[in-house]
């Protein structure tokens, strides 16, 4: 949830015409809010933007002039970008970087880096993800203009757990506008487009950064920047291509281009999807991919060369040239183009670096004329007291109905300007307080997100928010007093929006009914249920809660999809990654909540499919199969014994090894092209989770104690 910077007085502090008194200092600083283009002006600053795949190579002195000039660090100052941003791909693609994320090879290009642009760049941000690596420089002109400098990632690779394909994201405020850059490396093959256009659908939708205001997703940001080795492909044979690129041909490419003919679909949605046209709800939706905007490229395909060369790849798989290397920024005013090419003379990799330049409009303040405007506004204040707002909402109440684990559902919300003044609204969060009557209603905060948490309104203006409902693991946290089997009715989660313009104040109740599933449920629960559906057996009364006298035992839940994975899908070599739609995903989740027996060997979901909903499932289990008060102990190697655990967690844990080494066998092994080291990978973050309430490390501290918890895993495995 978001927090503004001063959150609103508490409820209990409001008068019975729903108003509070400010302090000066809060209206102040919400006033020179809403009267900033008096104190600021416009101005544009020259931005970069780079990338490169590197096919693992080392940094050379004989690359010194051409990098420089890729980097445009050597540009005369009107020319020179204040702030570059450069992502890295194939950085390091061993093992050792898969397990660990962060490797020694990051340095010699991090020191090559401040070598080429010393004394007038400083490098801010050198953040490695296994292959990926971003890197953010900033002028030392405009350095002390840059704020709020945050990371965050996103791993696309196996089952969203290992980061060979993935995401670096970099936020900063300069000035008044925030940035956002996001370097990646989408998944790789001809075919695999739509495993590409998900990839980049996840990292938009999911890339969030911690700020003062609280979390802010990568779209939410005035200027922001997508590139990297997007890996989309031609539509063409290899020979053809050639002749096309020989001729200078770019237009019949273009119209080949994967990337190119994803835009044209986004851009068919958005009219599909313009009022005038929007009687159908039967067609998809725009992606995020619409709000974006690619730069043509004019110039040879960067990807495939023979390393060291300028001849296109000439192996046995004679792999399709294709402009893999692409910047996109999202569509703004405040964005212009100026250049948009390549690199021709690194030749070290198979790829050709790219690198575009930018004029971005950015905001600065005017200190001089921001003190007499905040004096005006003191005079204003102290001779005719604080403006009164008023708003109105479009409803009083936000109930989203039934609703089970990984729902997701979607209400707007209109606010009013009904004042005569502009007016800043901030939306705020609060629990509701139980009256003691209704033991079956939960208040909690961590279901609801609600975006923008702050709105500009001019007089009779109405605006939206988005309000979201999202059932996963954390959202269920709040039922961790909830007992099942107590003959009480379904829970009913609540939330207080609060909704707040100067004095004035408002609120919307949003109320969901959660109806159980063994997704989010705890193994202690499930183990006493035995063959009732769980819909059945948590509305039970107290019979239901001894444990089923037989030993050892295993839910239902778990046992049926391993089985499933174990019969058809032992050989597999999508076991753990793929897609997964949301539609089969709820199939498999009706069908374990209502227990009807084995699963069909013709079932409609596969077996690599199933096998991510069984990640899901041990991810949803509100305490991990390895308790969490065990997470130091494991992390310092102690050892598991059956004593150590409960019973359920000890049967479950060693069961699920016993899975995973039977996938592992060399007869298995040869075709679903798993290893120990993926394996643990893939199920350490699952398995072996950090109590959530327990206080987080610095990151590098973050990164070892995931690679001890890899460690452990592979451990286990190996035993």
């Amino acid at each position: 949830m978001d927090y503004v910077k001063t959150p609103p007085p508490l409820l209990k502090d409001l008068d019975a015409n729903g108003k509070v008194p400010l302090s000066v200092e809060e209206v102040l600083e919400e006033q020179l809010y809403l009267c900033s283009d008096e104190f600021t002006v416009v101005k544009e600053v020259k931005v970069a933007v780079c990338s490169w795949n590197i096919d693992q190579k080392k940094p050379a002195e004989s690359m010194e002039k051409a990098f420089r000039e890729w980097l445009m660090v050597n540009a005369p100052d009107h020319d020179a970008p204040k702030v570059i941003a450069v992502g890295f791909q194939e950085l390091d693609m061993s093992t050792n970087a898969l397990l660990r994320e962060e490797t020694d090879n990051a340095k010699p290009w991090i020191e090559f880096i401040k070598k080429m642009c010393a004394g007038r760049y400083e490098v801010i941000v050198a953040r490695q993800l296994v292959g990926l690596m971003m890197v953010l420089l900033v002028e030392n002109s405009v350095r002390p203009y840059l704020k709020n400098v945050t990371t965050g990632i996103v791993r696309c690779g196996v089952a969203n757990t290992i980061a060979n394909k993935g995401s670096i994201g970099v936020r900063f405020d300069l000035h008044k506008t925030s940035f956002a850059f996001a370097t990646a490396h989408l998944a790789a093959h001809q075919a695999e487009v739509e495993r590409r256009n998900k990839d980049f659908e996840r990292i938009t939708d999911t890339l969030h950064f911690q700020t003062p205001l609280g979390s802010a997703s990568f779209l939410s940001h005035e200027r922001v920047f997508f590139f990297g080795d997007l890996n989309y492909r031609i539509d063409l044979p290899y020979d053809h291509t050639l002749e096309l690129v020989e001729a200078k041909s770019w237009d019949m490419l273009l119209n080949e281009d994967q990337l190119n003919k994803r835009f044209r679909t986004e851009l068919k949605l958005r009219g599909d999807h313009s009022p005038a046209s929007a009687s159908s709800h039967s067609d998809p939706k725009p992606a995020n991919m619409a709000h974006f905007v690619d730069l043509t490229p004019r110039f040879p395909p960067t990807y495939k060369y023979n390393p060291g060369t300028t001849t296109y790849d000439t192996s046995e798989k004679k792999r399709v040239p294709a402009w893999t290397d692409r910047i996109l920024h999202k569509a703004s005013d405040g964005i212009k183009v100026l250049d948009f090419g390549y690199n021709s003379e690194l030749l070290a990799s198979d790829h050709r670096p790219v690198q575009a330049l930018f004029d971005v409009k950015i905001t600065e303040e005017c200190p001089d004329k921001k003190k007499k405007k905040e004096e005006s506004i003191r005079n204003t204040i102290k001779k005719h007291g604080v403006f009164e707002a008023r708003i109105t909402l479009s409803e009083s109440t936000l109930p989203f109905g039934a609703v089970t684990y990984g729902d997701t559902k979607n209400k707007d919300l209109y606010i009013t300007n009904n004042g005569l003044g502009v007016v800043c609204v901030h939306v705020h969060s609060f629990e509701v307080l139980s009256n003691g009557k209704d033991d079956h209603m939960v208040s909690s905060r961590s279901w609801i997100s609600v975006e923008p948490h702050m709105l500009r309104l001019e007089p009779k203006q109405t605006k939206p928010i988005s309000v979201k409902c999202c059932i996963d693991r954390e959202a269920l946290a709040c039922l961790s007093s909830y007992h099942p089997f107590q003959n009480k009715p379904y829970p009913t989660l609540s939330h207080l929006l609060v909704i707040s313009a100067g004095q004035h104040r408002c609120w919307v109740e949003t109320t969901c009914n959660y109806r159980f599933s063994c997704f989010g449920s705890r193994l202690s629960h499930l183990e006493c249920i035995g063959l009732t559906p769980i819909s059945k057996a948590y509305l039970a009364g107290p019979e239901m809660q001894k444990p089923l006298p037989k030993t050892p035992s295993i839910p239902k839940e778990l046992w049926l999809p391993i089985d499933y994975i174990s019969k058809h899908g032992q050989k597999d070599p999508d076991l753990f990654q793929g897609d997964l739609d949301f539609e089969s995903f709820k199939t498999v989740q009706q069908y374990l909540d209502d227990a009807p027996g084995l699963i069909p060997a013709d079932y409609e979901v596969t077996p690599s499919q199933m096998s991510l909903i069984l990640l899901i499932f041990l991810g949803s289990l509100q305490d991990p199969v390895i308790p969490y008060r065990f997470y130091q102990g494991c992390l310092l190697n102690q050892k598991i014994t059956p004593g150590s655990l409960p019973a359920i967690n000890y049967n479950v844990l060693t069961y699920l090894m016993a899975f995973l080494k039977y996938l592992l066998l060399p007869e298995h092994q040869i075709s679903n092209k798993l290893t120990p080291e993926i394996v643990a990978h893939t199920f350490a973050p699952i398995l072996l989770r950090k109590d959530p309430n327990a206080v987080e490390g610095p990151g590098e501290q973050q990164r070892a104690e995931r690679s001890k918890a890899t460690a452990y895993i592979l451990n286990l495995l190996e035993q």
